[in-house]
């Protein structure tokens, strides 16, 4: 992230002058019984629990529940987190006028969310693809080329949420984003891999909607380290810019823990695209400042810490603390003299959380924003910097799977992916037939429409390769969603899905 000298006139115009004006019109979806299904992931001595509806380390009943190290419940470092997504869209009856939204995924105050499980439309309650999916279950649903699950780290998981539906949004004046989320996680173990979980979030925005302006990806997190009720809270918390991290300890026992309190951490890995987003702002009183490139990939652009007396309570204080403003202080004809996009935490010993934010950019209809961060955990404030140089080198290195791909020919008549069969832009796919003949590879949709033809001729046996960029037969791009690939040669058939998410 690049640092230098001059004025952001951009966000602070658009973020504080025109956010209580007309709300753009959204879709309504019927609030239906979905399947909250909740799941713990336990690897590298963590035990992080998940919800699909968005968020993590909670307990179904609502406790603190994720805990470290692994056999010892009672000691517990995360009450409760999840993501939160902000930004601003244009009137259709005027250009001029934005309103601002955000939809969130855990709100310390209540332990409320505004996400529902699956993927959009929100009408059917039984549908299983719903559910968390383990990397060792059964029926886990990704697969690489050779129809072997495609797993990255020891244990994967994945599932996804959105905030079509209006009933689940906290106030009325708050409508939906529209956007759908699938969302991973991964436990690299052995090693000098421990005590680390990564998450990557896909985020989408609906093709039907205008581009979402001045759009933040945040994580909030409410760690609390054993008992923050009253006149036990204790917590401190530490963010160091250079290594994008927060981490949260404490200097004094808990009480019937076997172990002295250790430290937790957030560290950032890598955020959202800026899509055509060319800023810089002023920050720490001139002396420093930060650079949002036309092109660039966002790093961490704001760091906050609040208490629960002054938790945001609105859309509007979530945004502004979302893009680094002190919203108890903001005065709409000077914003930036409230401009601090890195706390320090002047709270001293308490209950405290903090949220974690990348942005502005703009987020194109259809198009998905990625963040992947990791929760990383060591005995105290400087063993930390030891945890997070290794998931810095994890991610570096590209976070490669624990299975390598098969690279022979297929050995009977088949079609799969080549790689993930999850793809954004284009899929490749390779395909076996035992003898030569007529070959036809066509896509369905989910309802069994015809999408478009791949391969309609004579082929020669053996392996071949054909890809597909998401495109029907009208050369129009198609939704977000699961399609399949069928092919079809001798009078037999076979099948595979893939997931397109942008």
């Amino acid at each position: 992230m690049k640092r230098k000298i001059v004025l952001l006139a951009f966000l602070f115009v658009c973020l504080f002058l025109i956010i209580n004006l007309e709300a753009r019109p959204v879709k309504v979806q019927n609030s239906q019984t979905r399947i909250l299904d909740y799941r713990w992931m336990q690897a590298n001595d963590m035990n992080m629990p998940l919800i699909n509806d968005g968020k993590f380390g909670q307990t179904s009943g609502g406790d603190a529940g994720f805990y470290w190290p692994g056999g010892y419940p009672n000691e517990t470092y995360i009450y409760g987190a999840g993501m939160w997504i902000g930004g601003r869209f244009r009137s259709d009856t005027n250009p001029s006028v934005y309103d601002t939204f955000v939809t969130c995924g855990y709100n310390p105050s209540s332990g409320g969310n505004e996400f529902v499980q699956g993927l959009p439309p929100n009408d059917d309650p039984s549908n299983p693809d719903e559910k968390i999916y383990f990397s060792s279950d059964a029926d886990w649903p990704l697969e690489n080329s050779v129809g072997e699950d495609s797993i990255i780290s020891i244990l994967d998981s994945y599932y996804t949420y959105n905030d079509y539906d209006t009933a689940k949004h906290f106030v009325a004046e708050n409508l939906p984003l529209d956007i759908s989320i699938i969302q991973q996680t991964y436990a690299f173990t052995g090693y000098l891999k421990d005590d680390i979980l990564f998450f990557v979030v896909n985020i989408i925005l609906d093709s039907s909607k205008d581009t979402l302006h001045g759009a933040f990806m945040s994580i909030c997190a409410d760690c609390d380290i054993g008992n923050e009720a009253g006149t036990s809270a204790n917590d401190l918390v530490g963010f160091n810019k250079e290594y994008n991290m927060a981490y949260q300890w404490q200097n004094e026992t808990e009480e019937g823990w076997s172990h002295f309190p250790g430290t937790i951490a957030f560290k950032f890995l890598e955020g959202p695209k800026s899509n055509g987003i060319d800023t810089v702002h002023y920050y720490n009183n001139g002396l420093d400042s930060i650079v949002i490139g036309p092109d660039d990939t966002i790093g961490m652009t704001a760091f906050k810490i609040f208490t629960i007396d002054i938790d945001p309570i609105n859309k509007i204080q979530r945004y502004q603390i979302m893009s680094g403003y002190n919203y108890q202080t903001i005065n709409p004809s000077n914003p930036e003299a409230s401009y601090y996009p890195f706390d320090l935490d002047a709270f001293g010993p308490c209950d405290k959380r903090f949220i974690m934010s990348a942005g502005p950019f703009n987020m194109i209809p259809g198009d998905t924003a990625k963040i992947i961060f990791a929760v990383l955990m060591a005995t105290d404030t400087i063993a930390i910097y030891t945890t997070a140089d290794k998931a810095q080198a994890i991610y570096d290195s590209g976070m490669q799977s624990v299975k390598e791909i098969s690279t022979l020919p297929i050995a009977k008549f088949d079609i799969k992916s080549i790689g993930n069969n999850i793809f954004r832009e284009r899929i490749d796919l390779e395909y076996n037939i035992i003898n030569d003949g007529n070959v036809d590879i066509s896509i369905y949709d989910a309802c069994g429409r015809l999408i478009t033809r791949l391969v309609d001729s004579y082929v020669k046996s053996g392996s071949h390769s054909v890809s597909w960029e998401g495109i029907d037969l009208r050369g129009n791009r198609v939704k977000n969603g699961i399609y399949f690939v069928a092919i079809e040669s001798e009078g037999k058939s076979k099948n595979t899905k893939v997931m397109l998410i942008k």
